[in-house]
């Protein structure tokens, strides 16, 4: 029982002394020429300023923080950037499906794919058949008579 106290102590220490640093930072208060509400943890070079308590530091749209977040402003794209955008893209995901095909039909069609193990349906290795091969070319085929068309 003694020694939860004396831990509980120790803790409530140490959270004290790692806080204490955060509670004590200075926060200061400016206004620039234009106008604008400055809070820094540093003073201005020049210019008057004021220290104010951070725990009362409002959260304004000027705050350094906002300051350094990427602009989402002006988010949306016309339509037909979008358009472009999606059609390149698609573009290359054909031109990527069409040279996969075009590899694995030059494989199935050369020696190896005669020899070449694959896994079944009950998960086991075997030698491909001369089947299942004319079926993946077959496959292949089609992925290139679909996918290798210029657009």
């Amino acid at each position: 029982m003694k020694a939860n106290r004396i831990l509980a102590s120790m803790l409530l220490i140490l959270a004290v002394g790692f806080l204490a640093p955060t509670a004590a930072a200075q926060v200061y208060r400016w206004t620039d020429g234009s106008g604008s509400v400055h809070y820094s943890d540093t003073p201005p070079s020049s210019g008057q300023y004021k220290r104010v308590n951070s725990a009362a530091m409002p959260v304004q749209p000027n705050n350094a923080v906002k300051e350094n977040l990427p602009d989402f402003s002006n988010k949306k794209q016309p339509k037909e950037q979008v358009d472009q955008a999606q059609k390149k893209r698609m573009a290359e995901y054909r031109q990527k499906n069409c040279e996969q095909a075009q590899s694995r039909l030059d494989y199935l069609k050369g020696y190896k794919a005669r020899h070449a193990l694959i896994k079944g349906k009950d998960g086991k290795m075997h030698r491909m058949t001369e089947e299942e091969r004319q079926s993946r070319i077959r496959t292949a085929r089609a992925v290139i008579k679909k996918a290798c068309v210029k657009k």
